[in-house]
């Protein structure tokens, strides 16, 4: 469908009633606090809403997100775009492949369900794990990692509920019959790895007293080893804070070995810092609390680890003595390289397996034959193999071009498994036999009922604002005609090194079949290029991530995939400073907006529990250099009164442990009390959701015809256009 300009006079006929506006909330103390940042004064006139049990907060929030259900509910096309989604559903989706003894253990939703945990022995599924079993009515549960004992008997099982991912409980299970074994709470990103079946390392939050600072949430992290059968309360810490002097209680800690080696790796890692300080020591010494640890210098290890998407440190491996990991060379590129620990090497002194080159590489796995690497270029991942026996890395031929998702394999067996996916392939794993050298399907894959071969991606690149070339992925039907009457959505992300990579997006059918754009901008501080296009993002340098943003934007616009009167912008998370400084530094350039989750108030993110972990990536208001690139990228302080900002969505969730709700409610408030384009701020609230991570797919559905149907509204479709608006006494 292509989308034809209509005049606004010739919408208002088309669609029903509005529900009446909400009743304002209870007076609330806006008495403005102004902060001195080393001389520079910085007024916050809504610091009152920093306190999550603020019942005014509560109250105005409630009033907000009824006045946006009504809103939103009350756009005519929304609930048939609903039905188009829960509809692009209809398939299975799989994800978190592992291996363990001769059973593949994975995650499955069918038809938008909640994903259980299954395995695959032989030709035939088995259901593992359910997490909603049990749980009383009303109640989302969601597996956020698990990790599989050596033979695949048990499995630790990561389970948080209405998303509140800090109150993560491992729930230890007997996989062929589901007995329950145990459980145990605290465990966030708690990394399990098992030696043999009798127990596992994981890594635990301690007990916070009420009323606490908030920082102390997600301090002093510890690692202890879990033995079947005894409760976890009793057990005795291995590692983590504490038990070596240079661990700082803000730092992460875990432990990790594999079958067939005789130590135990510890593993240090600054909050979002993608680079981690390594331990080695005797792994009988460390089950019994008994070891002295021994330095190895630094590696890369992935932020993003810890969950279902990413298992287990797949940054590192071992092969009996012999420690792989991924280091950067001089030029901050990446190289593969190996320490025979028993020798006394170390990663500095390392030998390179794999040397750096234009590849980015990403993951390490050993198998009985050896080494795996994961490594990605130009958007497009690639799979090498090194014999133990030969330094000579072999190209394994994926079945088509795409991205890599996992890495699965066990040293005591041959062969790697894995998956790929692309904007228009559903996820797939395969499995490599490396002595037939042939990689064949596993059986294992997402499906889908839904036509993609109409659709296609072009992968351009746009020029920002310092002359740097930026790519952009840009998703559409085939036959699209490139003279500006698509509405267009652009997403941005670029922190930690994280990349935007293809993978198919079944809820962005429907709205690539009704002529919609979806667009991707690759922007640095993400990790496209490497550390190189991350650093570029970072910190101080953080201000390219919004400019190339902005240019890909621009090019959308010129190029013909939409107009700036059709043009939306996307962020979430993270993200959150890209689109908030996109609506601030430009609000002419975008129509509609939607933070997602975002990080909006840079100066006082660092208060929350999770701020003292992004410090590595965005710098701290204590010192001065830091004020400053904090201040400059802080969206919600750089809204400007009397400005015509773009139509906005903002969403949060009431229990979200990443960016604390009342960060988005403070933008919100700020842009309702400035803007003057007469274009709606709304609020949307989820009071049983968190950060999105785990939310159902009833959930996801909702929110994304929340968005779609918004956005169309905004952009002038007459299928969504509703009869009148009330104004929003709340605000």
């Amino acid at each position: 469908m292509v989308f034809r300009w209509l005049h606004p006079l010739l919408c208002v006929v088309l669609l029903a009633t509005v529900a009446p506006a909400p009743t304002a909330p209870p007076a609330a103390p806006v008495k403005p606090v102004t902060d001195d940042y080393f001389g520079t004064q910085i007024i916050d006139p809504y610091r009152w809403m920093e306190d999550v049990h603020n019942p005014a907060l509560l109250s105005w929030m409630r009033a907000q997100n009824n006045y946006t259900r009504s809103v939103l509910d009350s756009i005519p096309g929304r609930a048939a775009l609903l039905a188009e989604l829960n509809a692009a559903n209809n398939g299975s989706d799989v994800d978190g492949l592992q291996v363990a003894g001769k059973r593949l253990f994975f995650t499955l939703s069918t038809t938008g369900g909640t994903a259980k945990l299954y395995y695959r022995q032989g030709e035939t599924n088995r259901l593992a794990f359910d997490p909603q079993r049990g749980m009383p009515s009303g109640a989302h549960a969601a597996i956020q990692f698990f990790a599989p004992s050596v033979d695949g008997k048990y499995v630790a099982v990561g389970v948080a509920v209405n998303g509140a991912e800090r109150e993560t409980t491992i729930r230890v299970i007997e996989a062929a019959t589901g007995g329950d074994l145990g459980e145990i709470t605290r465990a966030w990103v708690a990394m399990p790895c098992w030696v043999g079946n009798a127990g596992f390392f994981y890594s635990r939050l301690p007990a916070v007293a009420p009323g606490a600072n908030p920082n102390e949430a997600e301090e002093r992290q510890q690692v202890f080893f879990h033995r079947l059968g005894r409760p976890a309360d009793l057990e005795k810490p291995r590692f983590g804070f504490g038990i070596l002097g240079d661990i700082t209680p803000s730092e992460q800690s875990y432990v990790y070995s594999a079958p067939g080696s005789r130590l135990a790796i510890g593993v240090v890692q600054n909050g979002a810092a993608n680079v981690a300080r390594f331990y080695a020591a005797p792994l009988s010494g460390v089950i019994d609390a008994a070891a002295v640890w021994r330095p190895l210098g630094t590696a890369f290890l992935d932020p993003g680890v810890g969950s279902v998407d990413q298992p287990g440190l797949v940054d590192i491996a071992l092969h009996g003595d012999t420690l792989y990991a991924i280091r950067f060379d001089s030029n901050r590129r990446t190289e593969v390289v190996e320490a025979n620990l028993r020798r006394g090497e170390t990663l500095t002194n390392a030998k390179v397996v794999i040397a750096a080159s234009d590849r980015v590489h990403r993951g390490v796995t050993t198998a009985e034959d050896g080494l795996y690497v994961w490594s990605s270029s130009g958007g497009v991942s690639h799979l090498e193999r090194v014999s133990y026996r030969s330094d000579i890395p072999k190209s394994i031929r994926l079945p088509y071009n795409g991205t890599l998702t996992q890495l699965a394999a066990e040293t005591t067996a041959p062969g790697v498994a894995f998956g790929i996916t692309a904007w228009t392939r559903p996820l797939r794993y395969f499995a490599y036999d490396p002595y037939a050298d042939l990689v064949t399907r596993s059986g294992i894959e997402s499906t889908t009922n839904l036509d993609v071969g109409s659709f296609s991606a072009d992968e351009v690149t746009a020029v920002s604002k310092d002359g740097t070339t930026v790519p952009l992925s840009i998703l559409h039907a085939s036959n699209v005609a490139l003279d500006g009457s698509h509405a267009a959505i652009l997403y941005g992300y670029g922190s930690y090194g994280i990349s935007v990579d293809s993978e198919f997006l079944p809820w962005a059918i429907p709205w690539l079949k009704r002529g919609g754009i979806l667009a991707a901008a690759h922007v640095r501080g993400g990790g496209e290029f490497g550390e190189p296009w991350h650093l570029a993002g970072k910190g101080a340098q953080k201000q390219h991530t919004v400019d190339d943003f902005i240019a890909c934007a621009e090019y959308l616009i010129a190029k013909g995939y939409t107009s700036r009167a059709k043009l939306a912008g996307w962020g979430e998370s993270a993200g959150g400073i890209t689109i908030g400084n996109a609506i601030v530094q430009r609000p002419d350039l975008l129509a509609v907006a939607f933070d997602d989750v975002g990080a909006t108030d840079m100066l006082r993110i660092e208060t929350t529990a999770n701020g003292l972990p992004n410090v590595p990536e965005f710098g701290s208001v204590k010192t001065e250099e830091g004020f400053k690139a904090l201040y400059a990228i802080s969206a919600y302080n750089h809204v400007i009164d009397g400005t015509p900002y773009p139509a906005t969505l903002l969403a949060t969730g009431a229990n979200d442990p990443r960016v604390d709700p009342w960060i988005v409610a403070k933008m919100a408030a700020r842009l309702q009390a400035s803007s003057t384009s007469g274009k709606p701020i709304l609020l949307r609230v989820n009071f049983a959701g968190g950060h999105g991570a785990g939310s159902s797919a009833a959930e996801a559905n909702e929110l994304q015809a929340d968005w779609f149907a918004f956005v169309l509204w905004q952009t002038g479709d007459p299928e969504f256009q509703p009869r009148s608006v009330l104004p929003n006494t709340g605000q």
